[in-house]
């Protein structure tokens, strides 16, 4: 005997929410983030991140930006809570890398971005006493040293 009708839907209705939840859990791990909810944030956004790692499996160009933003947001909560601060630096690190991408394709859209997602990597660098590293990522994106 075949799936029932409702488990046939199951698949298709899911892929058509997962725009909405992934932009859902982002929207809400800023909002936790700047409440102090640190913890919840952390969490919300890594589900957030995972949504997005799919939905750009699937369409790159739409949702690659989203992921980036998602990455830049994981990494600017763990900084914010202290750590890991190597968790930090991958999340920053990747978000700089897809900004690369997305602002090579789209310069008006995502240079500013792609900036602040380096200065937020150097902070990182900061944090983990790499400075070497951190005025490394301030040269090579044009970002200024922090005041």
């Amino acid at each position: 005997e075949g799936p029932s009708p409702r488990r046939c839907h199951a698949a298709p209705d899911r892929r058509a929410e997962l725009p909405r939840l992934a932009s859902s859990r982002s929207r809400n791990a800023l909002r936790l983030a700047e409440t102090g909810r640190h913890t919840e944030a952390l969490t919300t956004s890594n589900e957030a991140v995972t949504l997005y790692r799919e939905l750009a499996a699937t369409n790159r160009d739409a949702y690659l930006p989203d992921l980036a933003n998602t990455l830049d947001t994981t990494g600017m909560v763990y900084l914010t809570i202290g750590g890991p601060l190597d968790f930090a630096a991958a999340a920053a690190g990747e978000a700089v890398r897809l900004f690369v991408e997305v602002a090579a394709r789209e310069p008006g859209a995502f240079t500013g971005k792609l900036r602040s997602a380096a200065a937020m990597l150097a902070d990182i660098h900061d944090a983990r006493n790499s400075p070497a590293e951190a005025a490394e990522i301030r040269i090579r994106y044009g970002v200024q040293e922090p005041r």
